[in-house]
């Protein structure tokens, strides 16, 4: 949001109506009607240029057209080896380090100035992975040259963390696993019977295997509930939902799909569970939409 007449934050009373300030979107999430689980719109946490937070709310009826417009951070693969640091030529204080992240289809171009980037430097230098994950959150976004390409830089609400162990990380990292797996030319197709004989070292790794769904286990859930920041499944207390590892209740969690199938395919018999990313691929629905149309018919 912006401008001619900015103001921060911490200025914003109730005597007046209008404000323009500039923000960036810290956090984005939906707002689910706990009875219905119809979409009543997005919680926003903005930061503006003074590191000042608030949260914010955007109604169903306007979410539309706001949906494209909310990022909250960026996330991509880094290669160590293609990231610069170049000290500033006139002024010793000044200085920037210059990078690319990729998300396995894009790429954008990210330079962090000054102290920041500095830190940024030293912090990359204590990695030895030649790859390494970055979430960079609340990031100003510029257009440069001719072509007008997008490049990524930072202001006082800009944070990174480096490799964390985030949701979102295993979400990337899975599909640009999957995305490898499809390149290849002729990708090795394991039977139901080699798989049950892998050892550890095929573990949390993707394989393709071609089978045919004999039953749908009805006596399991067909999703789950998840904590969005720690990715972790919430268990149901006294008809709340609650985060066994902080101890403490939580107010809404996510859905997430979660369809254990009895699978063979002429060499045994295997249970295995579909994620909620691939239900969704064969649906083009997320949970709260599909329980969303089964309402409606209801209603009907």
């Amino acid at each position: 949001m912006g401008g001619r007449n900015l103001t921060n934050l911490l200025n914003l009373t109730t005597e007046k109506i209008l404000y323009s300030v500039r923000v960036r979107a810290q956090a984005v999430w939906k707002g689910i009607n706990r009875t219905t689980n119809e979409f009543r719109g997005f919680n926003i946490i903005f930061t503006d240029e003074q590191i000042c937070r608030i949260h914010a709310f955007i109604s169903d009826k306007l979410s539309d057209s706001f949906a494209q417009e909310l990022k909250e951070d960026v996330i991509g693969i880094l290669e160590t080896s293609t990231a610069h640091y170049f000290p500033g030529k006139d002024d010793p204080t000044k200085s920037h380090i210059k990078f690319k992240l990729s998300d396995g289809s894009y790429e954008v171009n990210v330079t962090l100035f000054n102290d920041f980037g500095q830190n940024f430097e030293r912090a990359m230098k204590k990695l030895k992975d030649k790859k390494v994950v970055v979430i960079l959150s609340s990031a100003k976004v510029n257009k440069y040259g001719a072509n007008q390409e997008i490049n990524l830089t930072n202001y006082p609400a800009t944070r990174y963390y480096i490799q964390p162990d985030h949701y979102a990380v295993k979400i990337l990292l899975n599909s640009i696993s999957a995305a490898t797996v499809e390149e290849e030319q002729d990708p090795p197709i394991y039977t139901i019977k080699q798989i049950k004989q892998f050892t550890t070292d095929f573990a949390e790794k993707k394989v393709l295997c071609c089978v045919v769904v004999k039953k749908i286990e009805n006596e399991c859930k067909w999703y789950e509930n998840f904590h969005v920041q720690c990715d972790k499944e919430v268990s149901i207390v006294d008809g709340r939902y609650w985060r066994n590892e902080c101890k403490r209740n939580l107010p809404c969690p996510d859905k997430r799909f979660s369809l254990c199938m009895v699978c063979s395919d002429g060499t045994g018999f295997l249970p295995i569970i579909f994620p909620d990313d691939e239900i969704q691929k064969i649906l083009g629905k997320n949970v709260y939409e599909l329980e969303n149309e089964n309402h409606e018919l209801y209603e009907d």
